[in-house]
């Protein structure tokens, strides 16, 4: 019989293993799973009766015997009880131990999260990191690894993760209300089981599931959530821990300098989405920047209630009152009424004034007005200049410490928020941007025959031919005849002037990477710099007017191309034209690396260690065009999608590859799971910076002789063969 409370209801799973096998050492958390269930069993039995919760006790019975005794007849006797019920109860059932599970994922998050802080500080990752790169290479070389760090988590959206926001906030709820922990028969636990109860009664009633398909936007707001709360949270926490533990080893970081940030797929992912359109890349950038300017107001409101100091006790600051000046040029909500009210407190005055300038730029994004430097703020620059202002005051008359201490901090969050909150990422399927090209190239007619009869080859060389000249191949032919580009390719060529656009109104920082998938050569990466030439994102007249605004970024996917890595970034290098849009975006090369069509194409044995050996090889190529590589590691959170440990899967890098950047996905399916609780969003914080910061500085070298390495590699290959082989067998 399963276990029983008060009122003899019983629980759902009361015997079920929950996270281990070791009783003693999961006694408290199987005892919370157990009180969650018996409060899901009692909202079963108020909405469904009796028999309901009967009916589930029954299944799980069968369940967990056909489980130990592992005989067949066993499980039919499950399948045939469940193959006689009604689709009504059948749903229930299924409501009901989906519902079990997610209780019990919030109580086990709750016990993550006291583990981590019951932990000695010295244990984390960031202080024992820090301490084994100092002790390693000293004080000049930790400087050196962390001015290099630029890590990016990278969010998109997954068909997995199909939890609402309105489940996810009930679940988060539930596990703030475990965080206190209470006696059993207290007044306080009968106070959280009645909250417990209603929360518990309402997700019951809540439908798991949207009718209607999400839209990105959609999605969208899904992140935004979570990026709102990480920066509310858990970045300013993160950010000023790090700076302590670097000062107290020789290092800090720069001024704006933000080693950490996040990104986004969500509104920009067009391969094999219709739904992403140049329309929505435009509404889900205005719902970012939006959110990102409302966080900034906030902080910068909270710094007003801070920074009290009066010019009475420190004297004035030239420069601080000039730009207190500049900014009252315009008329805001700082009136002369406030004006007075601060006359003798210029921090508050300066700070009301970087509000006031902020609620104007949320103007000029939510109507599309031109932007007026003064007024409102352009982009993240604009603000961190402000803040630099503020600084450079305080330093100069006493307040170092105010300097480095609250408003450092609120400067990093802010520049790493920006006024877009994510760098949005576009990606899109390579033979896409050639189907535009063959009607281009087709209608100019130069070509001894269609462009799509081109060879790779031929067409590489006719590519990197045009991006060279300095003609428009496009011009004004397309407003003069829109029958040139059908619906399919003109939607694809309306991206690039959509980024153009969206450059000019929140900034370049708002999306920096052209994504190419399935790129199987350099042609496929010329066809999408051709194309951003046209749309006005490249220019190469020669000399001090080149400019590129945008960065192009392969993703390798499958066995064949992540083979030939090294071969496919060489000959892109290798052409001048790309070589110097490499130069403008400061000689770095996004590479991206995808997981799950690897996987499927070869297993997950080969998959894997065909991508760690492309990783050598690109690498290399990279190192011999004097370019730095930045790996973008498509994963997602099943091991056939390359999911696994984050700090492992970093450090198991190929030496060298790592020199400080880096970027990896943060895929629907396990958002919720890293980011729902600030302490666990903080702890996969900790544990991905700390991983580049060790794997930049101390694995720059071989861990292994050659001979060890050739070995490594032999047996790998015959292990991946053999893998292959299998899977091939199984697949085919």
């Amino acid at each position: 019989m399963p276990d029983t409370d008060a009122i003899a209801v019983p629980t759902l799973t009361s015997e079920f293993p929950v996270v281990g096998d070791d009783p003693h050492i999961d006694a408290p958390l199987r005892a919370t799973v157990r009180r969650l269930s018996t409060l899901l069993g009692r909202t079963l039995a108020d909405q469904h009766g009796q028999e309901m919760l009967d009916l589930v006790e029954q299944v799980r019975k069968l369940t967990k015997d056909a489980k130990s005794s592992d005989s067949e007849a066993s499980a039919q006797d499950v399948q045939n009880r469940l193959a006689e019920l009604p689709i009504e109860q059948a749903t229930a059932l299924t409501r009901a131990f989906a519902q079990y599970f997610l209780l019990a994922n919030a109580a086990e998050q709750v016990y993550r999260v006291r583990s981590l802080q019951e932990r000695p500080a010295s244990e984390s990752w960031v202080p024992r990191t820090v301490a084994a790169v100092h002790e390693s290479v000293g004080a000049e070389g930790l400087q050196e690894a962390v001015d290099s760090l630029d890590v990016r988590l990278i969010f998109t959206a997954h068909p997995t993760e199909a939890s609402r926001r309105a489940v996810l906030t009930k679940l988060r709820k539930i596990s703030d209300i475990l965080e206190n922990d209470t006696e059993d028969g207290t007044p306080e636990r009968r106070r959280q089981d009645h909250l417990l109860s209603e929360l518990i009664e309402s997700l019951w009633q809540t439908d798991e599931l949207r009718r209607q398909r999400p839209t990105p936007q959609d999605e969208s707001r899904n992140v935004l959530y979570y990026l709102t709360q990480l920066y509310r949270q858990t970045m300013p926490g993160f950010l000023d821990d790090l700076r302590e533990e670097l000062r107290a080893h020789g290092a800090d970081l720069r001024e704006r300098q933000v080693p950490l940030r996040f990104g986004s797929w969500i509104g920009g992912d067009r391969d094999g989405n219709p739904y992403v359109t140049a329309e929505v890349t435009r509404e889900v950038l205005q719902m970012q920047a939006e959110t990102a300017v409302e966080l900034a107001i906030d902080v910068v409101s909270e710094l007003i209630g801070d920074l009290s100091i009066s010019s009475e006790m420190t004297g004035q600051d030239e420069e601080l009152r000039a730009s207190i000046d500049a900014d009252l040029a315009f008329p805001s909500e700082v009136d002369e009424v406030q004006q007075r009210m601060f006359e003798q407190e210029p921090y508050r005055l300066k700070l009301g004034t970087m509000r006031a300038k902020l609620k104007a730029t949320g103007e000029r994004i939510r109507t599309g007005a031109p932007h007026v430097h003064g007024k409102d703020y352009y982009d993240s620059e604009e603000l961190q200049d402000d803040f630099s202002v503020l600084r450079g005051a305080l330093a100069r008359h006493g307040g170092r410490r105010a300097a480095d201490g609250a408003i450092a901090v609120a400067q990093q969050v802010l520049a790493g928020s920006g006024l877009n909150l994510a760098v949005l990422d576009v990606r899109e399927h390579s033979e896409k941007h050639h189907d535009v090209l063959a009607r281009l190239f087709d209608r100019v007619g130069e070509l001894d025959r269609p462009y799509m009869e081109l060879s790779r080859e031929e067409r590489t060389k006719v590519l990197a031919a045009e991006l060279a000249s300095r003609r428009p191949l496009v011009g004004t032919a397309l407003a003069e005849d829109e029958t040139i580009l059908d619906d399919a390719t003109r939607t694809t060529y309306k991206v690039f002037g959509e980024i153009r656009d969206a450059h000019r109104q929140y900034g370049q920082s708002s999306i920096e990477t052209y994504i190419v998938s399935m790129t199987h050569g350099a042609d496929d990466i010329l066809a999408v710099a051709l194309l951003a030439r046209e749309a006005g994102l490249v220019t190469l007249p020669g000399g001090d007017q080149n400019r590129s605004d945008i960065s192009f970024a392969p993703l390798l996917e499958e066995v064949a191309e992540l083979r030939h890595a090294g071969e496919i970034l060489d000959e892109m290098l290798s052409d001048p034209s790309y070589r110097e849009i490499v130069r403008l975006r400061g000689d770095l090369q996004e590479v991206m690396l995808g997981y799950s069509d690897g996987n499927k194409d070869s297993g997950v044995i080969t998959s894997q260690w065909e991508i760690h050996q492309a990783q050598r090889l690109l690498r290399d190529a990279a190192a011999r065009h004097g370019v730095t590589l930045r790996l973008f590691h498509g994963r997602g959170g099943s091991v056939g999608r390359g999911g696994g440990p984050t700090y492992d899967a970093i450090l198991a890098q190929p030496y060298g590859v790592l020199e400080g950047e880096i970027k990896f996905t943060e895929q629907g399916e396990v958002i919720s799971d890293k980011y729902t609780l600030p302490t666990l969003a903080r702890e996969n914080l900790d544990l991905s910076l700390a991983a580049v910061l060790e794997g930049s500085a101390l694995h720059t070298t071989p861990r292994s002789t050659p001979e060890q390495l050739d070995r490594f590699g032999e047996v790998m290959q015959q292990v991946s063969d053999a893998s292959y082989a299998r899977y091939r067998t199984l697949a085919d």
